[in-house]
This record gives structure tokens, C-alpha cells and sequence, in this order.
């Protein structure tokens, strides 16, 4: 039996993770499981547990940003996730940092668009 697919949100913004929420329940080819935190250390709990396959990361959060997480997970998880920053930021800096950075992907604006956020979870 396959592994369902597993993707984690960790952005402080509830209004955009539930935009992101409801998206992916529009997805027809979806049918994996979807877990959205708030909290940092929440969201570091659940990837101690469970073997994500994507993580969609905020980078501007209050108390931990998306950066200092990325060192946290990198120090803490011996398996790491694709990760996807996410940020309304239009500071050329931010996508310069995240395109550099050896644990990113790629940045993403948000909130993401329906095709983006179908592409980005079936790769």
C-alpha cells in the first residue's frame, strides 16, 4: 500500500492557511494528508513524528522567522521535507536568500495560486 503523501504549513496567518486549507480540498488529483500550524514549535513536533513531504514555510513569522526555523529543522530532523518559503514580501532579498539557500526549493508569494499549490504538491 503506498504512503499517502503528507504536506505541513507553517505559517502564523490563519486567514491564509485556510485560503490554502480550502484549496487543496478543490484539488481533484489530492488525496493525501494536509496539517497546518501556527506555532513553530508545533509544527517542529509534528515533523519529529511524521515524515513530510513538502513543507510550505512563512518567512516572516513573530517569534521564530522562517530562516531561524530553517536552522532549526537542519540541526534537529535527520530527514528534511521539500521546502517552499512563503511570503507576501516583494523584497528582492527574500527571494535571493531563499533561491540561495541549500534546504529551499523555491519561494513562492503568496497565497498561492490553485495550479501553483497542484504543481508544487505533485512533483
Amino acid at each position: 500500500m503506498e504512503r499517502k503523501r503528507q504536506i505541513l504549513f507553517l505559517d502564523d496567518d490563519g486567514t491564509t492557511n485556510f485560503y490554502h486549507q480550502e484549496l487543496i480540498e478543490t484539488l481533484d488529483d489530492w488525496s493525501g494528508e494536509c496539517k497546518f500550524c501556527i506555532e513553530p514549535e508545533a509544527a517542529l513536533e509534528l515533523m519529529k513524528k511524521d515524515d513530510f513531504d513538502v513543507l510550505f514555510l512563512d518567512i516572516n513569522m513573530p517569534r521564530i522567522s522562517g530562516w531561524e526555523f530553517l536552522d532549526i529543522i537542519a540541526d534537529k530532523l535527520t530527514r528534511l521535507p521539500r521546502i517552499y518559503m512563503l511570503s507576501t514580501s516583494i523584497d528582492p532579498r527574500d527571494h535571493q536568500r531563499a533561491e540561495s539557500h541549500a534546504l529551499v526549493t523555491a519561494f513562492c508569494a503568496k497565497p498561492l495560486a490553485p495550479s501553483q499549490l497542484g504543481e508544487l504538491i505533485a512533483i
